[in-house]
């Protein structure tokens, strides 16, 4: 006795219904840690004004802000990076920590 309840995967090539979503722009929540959400993020704080790397990291969530930034300027994004020096909410000072901001 065959169960027919059962439904049949689609065989490859069978796409009818299916939609390739990679070149629409997602939706990201506000905490995503997706990279697209990452860069997101970064080009959306350095329209309104430049940040440093330890900025993105503790206020954006931004994992390795040195890889997203390299992605962004891949993308066509000309962002500049300046050294400074940061102290922290300690006292430790942090030489060459680096400044982003977004060019137009």
């Amino acid at each position: 006795m065959t169960d027919t309840s059962k439904q049949k995967a689609p065989v490859v090539g069978a796409t009818k219904g299916f939609q390739n979503n990679t070149s629409k722009r997602r939706n990201f929540s506000a905490k995503s840690c997706a990279v697209e959400a990452q860069r997101e993020r970064i080009l959306e704080a350095l329209r309104h004004r430049p940040h440093t790397s330890f900025e993105l990291t503790s206020l954006l969530g931004i994992y390795h802000p040195p890889r997203r930034i390299k992605e962004l300027r891949e993308q066509g994004h000309t962002i500049q990076t300046d050294r400074v020096v940061l102290v922290d909410a300690w006292g430790y000072s942090h030489p060459r920590c680096a400044l982003y901001s977004l060019e137009a």
